[in-house]
């Protein structure tokens, strides 16, 4: 009997991939009508829904001393969204106003057993909003890295894990690729090595977003379920995917998702992620009524913490964009501020050209009476610089996670401070580096650490300090600057408004 039932779902496998993925380029749904509404209009009403409903509390983190960066890392749930998502609306809804060129989904496989990790490495995903381009040139180093990590398609035609998210991020991102990864057989050996792969092919990548795909446990009582559930986001919280890989392996963890999750926490460590804040936990008891057996479902982000303003310290650096260029940047940003809390679009800027408009990274930070109140950029240049400025300015305004939406009675008193950070350079002798001047960024392993221009001088470090300090940042060894790290050094030029 077992073996006809192995071939009957052979043969199912092999009639799905046939129409899902020979009658066009698209991988096409496999469970809209089922998970989600097959109507293009009454699918996006819903999830505009679920994410409006949503309330994002702020980001607790006693122990940072500078300012948290844009997520790296979701965990979503994968369930119908009758059931689970107004759970994952939470994690989507940070989303909103950033940008990212490309969202890798890990989740496990529910209907295809196999070894290893599955990647779709090739064409399009479709769902009723509209077809996403396959991040093919990520896929293939992911794939290149060998061992038990593959390109498969066919593995992909029934999954529900990772198509119930490509919905959301579609309402809440623009011009995205996604790289979708299956997880088989969830041994320590397969988690670890797809974790390993992540870290490797993701570093210095912030314009790359990790998505697991997870629920918890099935169909306990409520009250025991919530035991069960509370072990599981333990691991979460602690960013313990090593733990958690472990548990998997012995049912301690219950989670349908857990290798998976386990891997992109693993992951998020290797590249330097600090923060996690757990969203959203829920269960489907809430919408079905019936607590006698309930699924779990969990929404949590994981962030960086960079550094923007170490110390409240504040030195401007030699003119890097004259009086005209900044004052430029500094109305864009407000300007942006404001359409955004008039629940206005943001005005399209001509390309004021020059330095304005090459590729250019920054931070924009707001302040009310000299209290933070929302700081977001982007350590790498991949838009142009004024772009860039708005786009953070909105972030840090709307989205900032540790803080509700700037409000229209607040605009008026807002301060605002841009650090542009001019483009790395690799160093080769460190003689180069010119403390007070340069920041830095060290990279190995997976690891990255960046430190400003002011830090170094706000607390009187050497040259060799600095190093030391930034290999300390990066969780590397103190010496690490001395075998094999990758240094670059850049300038933070800062100005504000008068």
């Amino acid at each position: 009997m077992k073996i006809l039932v192995i071939i009957g779902w052979s043969v199912v496998i092999s009639a799905i991939m046939f129409v899902n993925l020979h009658a066009s380029n698209a991988r096409h749904p496999a469970v809209a009508g089922a998970f989600y509404p097959a109507d293009k209009t009454t699918l996006s009403r819903m999830i505009d829904s679920l994410i409006s409903l949503a309330a994002v509390p702020k980001v607790e983190n006693p122990e940072s001393r500078g300012d948290i960066g844009r997520p790296v890392a979701l965990i979503s749930p994968h369930a119908g969204y009758i059931y689970s998502g107004a759970t994952a609306a939470h994690g989507y809804k940070l989303l909103q106003g950033l940008r990212y060129s490309t969202v890798v989904i890990v989740g496990p496989s529910h209907r295809a057993p196999f070894n290893g990790c599955a990647v779709y490495d090739r064409g399009k995903w479709a769902t009723p909003l509209g077809e996403v381009d396959i991040d093919s040139n990520l896929a293939s180093k992911i794939v290149a890295i060998g061992g038990s990590i593959f390109a498969g398609t066919c593995e992909h035609a029934a999954e529900h894990s990772l198509e119930v998210q490509l919905p959301f991020l579609q309402r809440v991102l623009t011009d995205f690729k996604v790289v979708p990864i299956e997880m088989g057989y969830q041994s320590e050996a397969n988690i670890h090595a797809l974790a390993e792969a992540l870290a490797d092919v993701l570093e210095g990548r912030d314009d790359v977003l990790l998505v697991a795909s997870t629920d918890l446990s099935h169909f306990h009582p409520r009250t025991q379920a919530q035991k069960l559930d509370s072990y599981c986001i333990g691991f979460i919280e602690r960013l313990d995917g090593a733990g958690l890989a472990s548990k998997v392996q012995t049912d301690e963890a219950e989670m349908c998702g857990g290798g998976p999750t386990a891997a992109v926490l693993l992951a998020c460590k290797k590249l330097c992620a600090q923060g996690v804040q757990i969203l959203k936990y829920d269960d489907s008891g809430t919408t079905s009524g019936d607590v006698s057996g309930v699924v779990g479902y969990v929404s949590a982000v994981i962030f960086k913490e960079e550094s923007v303003q170490e110390h409240g310290a504040k030195k401007v650096t030699a003119e890097y964009l004259d009086k005209a260029q900044q004052q430029t940047l500094l109305t864009i940003a407000r300007e942006s501020i404001e359409a955004a809390v008039n629940g206005q679009s943001v005005p399209s800027q001509p390309a004021p050209g020059g330095k304005l408009s090459e590729p250019g990274a920054a931070f924009v930070t707001i302040t009310i009476g000299g209290q933070l109140r929302g700081c977001i950029g982007y350590t790498e240049a991949f838009m142009p610089l004024y772009q860039c400025v708005s786009e953070c300015a909105v972030s840090a305004a709307m989205h900032d996670p540790r803080f509700s939406p700037l409000s229209k009675a607040e605009y008026p008193l807002v301060e605002l401070e841009i650090s542009v950070l001019t483009p790395l350079v690799d160093v080769s002798d460190i003689n180069d580096i010119v403390v007070g001047r340069d920041g830095l960024m060290i990279s190995k392993s997976g690891r990255r650490g960046l430190l400003l221009p002011q830090v170094a001088t706000d607390y009187g470090w050497d040259r060799e300090t600095f190093l030391r300090q930034t290999c300390h940042k990066a969780g590397l060894p103190a010496d690490a600057w001395q075998s094999g790290a990758k240094i670059q050094k850049f300038t933070a030029f800062v100005f504000h408004e008068e």
